[in-house]
């Protein structure tokens, strides 16, 4: 069979025209499905979470609003820096799997007189960043320290509790 009979017997039979309209729909259903479940399995930062860096540095977010706004807490563990071992408010965005947040290091008991941002990504289950800490005073970007943090999700029955309080 040539491809002009092919043609032809195509247009004549309308049950071969509406099976292929029904093919080309599930396709695209089926394509439109899996772009969404790839894309709510992948948001999974979400208030009332904590997360603990590779340092043992904890962040606890308590709240995202609809627009993405977040809040929180940190608590530094981080060896060779100053302001550890309390909490300082933390706020930022999330956008999907897109986060940023930062903190001024400042609280009732201590100032450290910096502030740090920290931007990345969540990814199988971690939150990836690149950290930057500026100090008050500073007068070049070469004063800028920066690193990378990776936020494991506390899951623990102790860290539930400790959100709660």
């Amino acid at each position: 069979m040539n491809s002009k009979n092919l043609s032809t017997q195509l247009r004549s039979s309308p049950s071969t025209l509406i099976v292929s309209v029904l093919v080309s729909t599930l396709i695209s259903l089926l394509a439109s499905v899996s772009a969404f479940a790839e894309n709510s399995d992948s948001v999974s930062i979400s208030a009332n979470t904590q997360w603990v860096n590779q340092l043992g540095s904890t962040l606890t977010i308590t709240a995202i609003d609809s627009s993405g706004l977040l809040s929180g807490n940190y608590i530094n563990k981080a060896a060779g820096y100053p302001c550890q071992d309390t909490a300082y408010p933390v706020t930022g965005w999330v956008d999907g799997t897109a986060i940023t947040f930062n903190t001024l290091w400042i609280n009732s008991t201590e100032s450290c007189n910096s502030i740090t941002a920290w931007t990345g990504f969540y990814y199988n289950n971690e939150i990836s960043t690149l950290w930057q800490l500026v100090e008050d005073g500073a007068t070049s970007t070469s004063q800028i320290s920066s690193g990378s943090d990776k936020f494991t999700q506390q899951t623990s029955a102790s860290a539930v509790s400790k959100l709660k309080k």
